[in-house]
C-alpha cells in the first residue's frame, strides 16, 4: 500500500532538491557545501532527533533543518508542483555520493 507523501514530506523534498542541486554545481564555497552535505546526510537518515516513522511529524527537524539552510543561503525550492519525495531521497544520496568521489579525486 503506498501512502501519499505529507505535506512536511513534500516540503522536505523540495528544499533537500535545491539543497542537493547546489551541491552538484560545484559552485558552493567549501565551507557552505560541508553544510549542505550534513544537512542532507540528516535528511536522508531515518532515525535522527525525530524519527521519521513517526506518523505526522516525523519530517518536521529534518524540514526544519532543510528549511534554514537554504534560506541561509537562499537556494529555496519553491513551487507548487508534484514532488516524488522518494526520487528526491535517491537524488540527494547520488548527489551525495557524486561529491564524496569528486572530493576524494581532488
Amino acid at each position: 500500500m503506498h501512502v501519499a507523501p505529507s505535506f512536511l514530506d513534500r516540503h522536505a523534498a523540495r528544499e533537500a532538491s535545491a539543497l542537493a542541486q547546489a551541491l552538484r554545481s560545484g559552485t558552493l564555497p567549501r565551507r557552505q557545501a560541508r553544510l549542505v552535505r550534513m544537512a542532507l546526510r540528516y535528511y536522508v537518515a531515518e532515525w535522527d532527533i525525530i524519527p521519521d516513522l513517526v506518523p505526522g511529524i516525523g519530517m518536521l527537524d529534518d524540514w526544519l533543518v532543510l528549511w534554514a539552510l537554504a534560506r541561509a543561503f537562499r537556494l529555496s525550492g519553491t513551487g507548487a508542483a508534484p514532488v516524488d519525495v522518494d526520487g528526491i531521497r535517491r537524488e540527494v544520496i547520488d548527489a551525495l555520493r557524486g561529491d564524496s568521489e569528486q572530493r576524494a579525486a581532488e
